[in-house]
């Protein structure tokens, strides 16, 4: 736990309906163009009549690209930023600040 959560807002607080959206725009951008096979490879392979992709290949990688983006987005805001600490806990890089100053994490 890096912070406690004093009202429900702190829990979303670092991620906004706009964020959410170009997230998932980002992702579902990236999934599309993995649809495509590499070049000089068909769609269907001729020889088993099986496609490169489908919805299920779709789905799964539209999920875990949404997920690795949000998870990246998570650690900029909140994992790695140490002035956004609440008076009653302090987050464990703000801990091992040294005597510069700077979080160790976050330079």
């Amino acid at each position: 736990m890096l912070t406690l959560c004093l009202k429900p807002e702190d829990g979303y607080d670092w991620l906004n309906a706009d964020d959410c959206l170009k997230l998932t725009q980002s992702a579902y951008n990236a999934t599309c163009a993995e649809m495509l096979p590499p070049d000089g490879e068909l769609f269907i392979d001729p020889e088993y009549g099986t496609e490169w992709a489908n919805r299920e290949f779709f789905y799964t990688n539209l999920r875990d690209t949404l997920l690795e983006h949000l998870y990246t987005l998570y650690q900029q805001r909140v994992i790695h930023k140490c002035t956004a600490v609440h008076a009653e806990a302090t987050c464990a890089p703000q801990a091992q600040r040294g005597a510069s100053g700077s979080c160790v994490p976050c330079g």
